[in-house]
């Protein structure tokens, strides 16, 4: 029993499931899905997948019905890049000159395209759907298409491009009017662009902090707030901050202001809108998009604001003077900006600046003028000219209108057309009877204040009546410069496969050809980026090449800082033609081995692995192959508690016990005691074919004490385990390899002998598969009913009846389409048969290798295939390899060698994937095997443990034979008591009855003498 057990424990070292079954952990299962082989071998890889492989899908433009007519011509499709390669011509004929006749003949033609009527949306729906029979970046689609006199145009699959575009500034979504300004208060203009990203509808309320100019060493302070109590404050300076560029706030929006001075508490708002939910299709996408206001006035500008009149008034006549605003924008700003004064009696007029250098500081070197020219509005004749020390003995502000007066603008926002007006009294004396009392004796000095008021409501025009608004980005404008005008122009030949949109950005201000250093960045959809140089030296309408095939012109014009233009591509590519691309051994920082492929399957990439891969990795995927170790170490301590259960009760039944001077059954049996001789042996023995330091269990950590019990070093097993497990498999199992990856070991027996050198494998013959070859095609052959219905035998098994569509195939469609229907069949269709067309005849190949390996094709039921090549063919069976291993001649079946009976390479058994190609003059491999120490233990077991011949069958019948003799020993040795003791018992009988006749005489006999005394005594 204990002899079984060790020799069941002994036989599991030997399966392949403890030694190479292998764990395989993804980090990533959604990216690749790994499995091991045979020979996988235990480790980590790191894996990039940057894309996976995809067949190249491209589709038409949209037609209003599947049936429409696109004309007659013709249609060339090639796949692939090959230049070898021609193209397959495709003709459409009047009266089959449909969508659907163009998809018939390309799926009926040569060409390795599946064509498919998609239905899509809208008024043109119907598309048609080119699909890509070959995997990856070979099998790319490139079609010509030459149709004329259709009802609409043939299918386009050209790629597509704006041709123009139109340039953006700083986009706002609601322009308000901004109200008349008012005296004292803040002066910049200010905007508030951006795209706004919150999720509610919101206020922000900005706020003067820290008053002061913009831009000023010092700096300005302006605090916001919005309606939910959020707040933050804004710091600005001339050293982080140039007027009229955009200052980021809160979500998305950015604040934009213009030079000029601001007044702590000044306040204005801007209303936002948060984007509304596409949910909400009754609304526009504009209406959806978030909105931002245009800000209101400066609190301060609300209430007051206009112009002040003071001087000595020397002319005769009352009058009053009319004043009116020409232009848009700040007072002193960056804008062009006039005020237009008349007097109404007199007529006379005349224009002042009152833009830029207006309002600057005087008495420094830059201060904003030293001189005004005032000139007549309507001739141009200067009127007058005044000198203005920069010492300020003057003030610039006030400025001169004649009679004796000055006008003084105060700071604000002005809009085109904004009016008002002042009376001036002429003075009179007490004489003057006839004149107004009030009049009489009014002094001539003037100062009066008025306020503007809109064109409209100056002259009372009715309310409804279109008015000029001032956009205060006019004032931001005009400091920066206005919105570009240099007209965009695309050109080129858009080639790749995936739509992008580009997005132009000015990267400073200046006229396209004269400027120096003049440029225009771009910017892609996937990041990609560049710029143009359209500066000095540009010729306008140059078209210059910046990405992907395409060009940029631009015309003549003015370029603005941060304008931008935005252009669109778009490709007929459904599906792009790509490879598998990895790289193995990857880091987040590149490098790795570059592998690609044309299927998203990679069974040669790390050894004995195969590989799915289903999307591309956003980083390294770690692959990862871990040997069961935990089972070895469990079947090895399995083995040791049986050897050593083996030994202890061997000796138990063959020992004398000096204390009760007893002896065990088996003391004195010679073949127990070989039979323990034997195991331990071949326990301790080498294993040939491997490393000396590695040929025994002792380098293992299992040794045998002079008791005979086997220990284990469970350190140094582990150890083993750890660093070279293969080697502590193969000092276990049978292992075998060869220096060929076409040849490969598949195992042994006992019978088969281990070569330390190895044995040569020649092969003289590959395997190889049956077919059936049929006789030459005409260019078009015609399937009908005559001849639409077949047959194939495989091996002896018959298909179903294989019925074919009736139409016009060439001989590449007819052998796609028998393959597609023997796909489907239910006896054959998991077969892996083969069909293609080989020199235009149909070729049949079975999957199978060998000399049973066989195809026949016959006619169905009243059919000919005469016309399909099929009647008269040949089938041609498969063959065996062939070949020698060790020098002797092998066995082969099928893709299988085995070693010759009687050879030393007796049942070695290999398995050969070579061809033709791969055979040599002399050996095409070398193999080398051994057994381990479990191969030869089970082998002697098994030998011991024979049921017919073995050593224990043997001693076991010896012991049973005389344990046989001994029964009957026993047996005859009993009888003879038996009889003995019968014998005794007789005579027994016989004595006690002669006793007992003996007794009653000796009565008789004493009575007898008694009444002899007793008459003596009376005598």
């Amino acid at each position: 029993m204990e002899l079984s057990k060790l020799q069941g424990v002994t036989e599991a070292l030997d399966k392949f499931e403890i030694w190479e079954a292998r764990k395989v952990e993804t980090s990533d299962p959604d990216v690749v899905e790994p499995q091991a082989r045979k020979d996988s071998v235990p480790g980590r890889h790191t894996i990039i997948v940057e894309s996976v492989a995809l067949s190249h899908q491209i589709t038409s433009q949209g037609f209003e019905r599947d049936d429409v007519r696109i004309g007659t011509g013709r249609i060339q499709i090639k796949t692939g890049d090959n230049e070898e390669d021609s193209p397959v011509t495709i003709n459409l004929a009047e009266g089959k000159d449909t969508l659907l006749d163009l998809k018939r003949a390309i799926n009926n033609s040569d060409a390795a395209v599946e064509a498919y009527i998609a239905k899509t949306h809208g008024d043109t729906p119907y598309r048609l759907l080119l699909t890509s029979n070959v995997n990856g970046e070979k099998g790319r689609i490139n079609i010509d298409v030459n149709l004329n006199g259709g009802e609409v145009s043939g299918p386009s699959y050209q790629n597509t491009f704006d041709k123009t575009s139109t340039w953006k500034g700083l986009e706002t979504k609601v322009i308000k009017a901004a109200a008349g300004a008012g005296f004292g208060g803040s002066t910049n203009i200010v905007e508030v662009g951006g795209t706004y990203n919150g999720e509610d509808d919101n206020v922000f309320t900005f706020r003067v902090v820290r008053s002061g100019i913009i831009p000023s060493e010092a700096g300005v302070l302006i605090g916001w707030k919005d309606k939910n109590g959020r707040e933050g404050e804004i710091e600005i300076n001339k050293f982080n901050y140039v007027p009229g560029s955009p200052i980021d706030v809160t979500d998305g929006l950015k604040l934009l202001i213009s030079d000029g001075e601001v007044i702590d508490g000044d306040t204005f708002t801007v209303d936002v809108s948060a984007e509304k939910s596409d949910m909400l299709w009754w609304l526009s996408a504009a209406d959806r998009a978030p909105q931002i206001s245009q800000p209101s006035d400066w609190s301060s500008k609300a209430s007051e604001g206009g112009v002040r009149v003071t001087g000595t008034y020397d002319g005769t006549e009352d009058d009053t003077v009319v004043f009116r605003i020409e232009g848009n924008g700040q007072v002193g700003g960056p804008s062009t900006l006039k005020l237009h004064y008349e007097y109404s009696e007199t007529g006379e007029k005349g224009s002042v600046n009152i833009g830029h250098p207006y309002l600057g500081d005087v008495g420094k070197n830059d201060g904003p003028f030293d001189k005004a020219t005032a000139f007549d509005s309507e001739d141009g004749e200067e009127l007058f000219d005044l000198e203005f020390s920069k010492k300020g003995r003057r003030d610039p502000k006030r400025l001169p209108i004649g009679h004796g007066l000055f006008v003084e603008v105060n700071p604000s926002v002005l809009r085109d057309g904004d009016t008002t007006d002042v009376d001036v009294i002429a003075p009179t004396s007490e004489d003057m009877w006839w004149s107004d009392e009030e009049h009489r004796g009014v002094s001539d000095k003037v100062d009066i204040k008025a306020k503007w008021q809109s064109y409209e409501e100056y002259e009372g025009l009715d309310e409804n009546k279109k008015r000029s608004a001032l956009d205060v980005s006019d004032g931001i404008r005009g400091f920066s410069g206005g919105l570009s005008n240099a007209p965009i122009e695309i050109s080129g030949n858009y080639e790749p496969d995936i739509a992008k949109s580009y997005t132009f950005r000015v990267e400073k201000r200046g006229t396209v050809g004269i400027t120096r250093s003049l440029q225009v960045g771009w910017e892609d959809t996937f990041g990609g980026s560049g710029s143009i140089e359209v500066g000095e030296g540009y010729i306008p309408g140059t078209p210059i090449i910046f990405d992907e095939g395409l060009k940029l012109a631009l015309g003549k014009g003015d370029l603005y800082k941060d304008d931008s233009f935005t252009i669109s591509t778009e490709t007929s590519t459904v599906r792009l033609a790509q490879d598998l691309v990895l790289r193995i051994g990857a880091t987040r920082s590149g490098e790795g081995l570059e592998v690609r492929r044309s299927e998203n399957v990679a069974n040669d990439v790390i050894p004995g692995l195969n590989l799915e891969f289903f999307t591309p990795s956003e980083g390294p995927v770690t692959v990862s192959v871990l040997g069961d170790t935990e089972v070895a170490k469990e079947r090895i301590h399995d083995f040791v508690d049986a050897y050593n259960t083996f030994q202890a009760t061997a000796k138990e039944v063959s020992k004398f016990n000096k204390a009760t001077n007893t002896a065990a059954p088996l003391l004195s049996d010679r073949n127990l005691a070989q039979l323990v001789n034997e195991i331990a042996t071949t326990t301790i023995g080498t294993v040939s074919g491997l490393p000396q330091s590695t040929n025994m269990l002792f380098s293992l950590g299992l040794k045998i004490d002079d008791r005979g019990q086997m220990s284990i070093d469970e350190k140094k097993l582990n150890d083993k385990i750890v660093e070279t497990f293969s080697d502590v498999a193969n000092l276990f199992r049978s292992h075998g390899s060869t220096d060929n990856p076409g040849i490969s070991f598949l195992g042994m027996t006992e019978k088969t002998r281990v070569s330390p050198s190895g044995y040569r494998v020649d092969i003289t013959n590959v395997p190889k598969r049956g077919f059936y070859l049929g006789t030459p095609l005409p260019g078009i052959v015609r399937i009908d009913d005559s001849n639409n219905v077949l047959i194939v035998k495989y091996n002896g098994r018959v298909s179903d009846p294989i019925e074919l569509r009736k139409d016009s195939y060439t001989p590449a469609s007819l052998a796609k389409s028998i393959q597609n229907r023997l796909l489907e069949d239910k006896v054959l269709g998991r077969r892996g048969i083969q069909v293609r067309e080989e020199e235009g005849r149909l070729k049949i190949v079975s999957s199978t290798y060998g000399e049973n390996s066989s195809i026949e094709v016959e006619a169905g039921p009243d059919k000919d295939l005469n016309s399909l090549g099929l009647a008269e063919g040949v089938s041609t069976p498969g063959e065996n390899v062939a070949g020698t291993i060790g020098n002797v001649e092998a066995t082969g079946r099928g893709q299988l060698l085995v070693g010759a009976a009687d050879s030393n390479s007796e049942d070695l058994r290999l398995f050969v994937t070579l061809d033709e190609k791969d055979l040599a003059d002399g050996a095409e491999a070398t193999v080398k095997i051994s057994k381990g120490v479990a191969v030869k233990l089970g082998d002697k077991l098994d030998k011991l443990n024979d049921p017919l011949d073995g050593n224990v069958k043997r001693a076991t019948d010896d012991i049973t034979g005389q344990m046989s003799s001994f029964d009957e020993q026993i047996k005859r040795l009993n009888k003879r008591a038996e009889s003995k003791r019968t014998r005794l018992q007789n005579k027994f009988a016989k004595l006690d009855s002669t006793m007992g006749r003996l007794k009653s005489q000796q009565s008789y006999i004493s009575q007898q003498l008694s009444a002899m005394n007793g008459a003596k005594k009376n005598q």
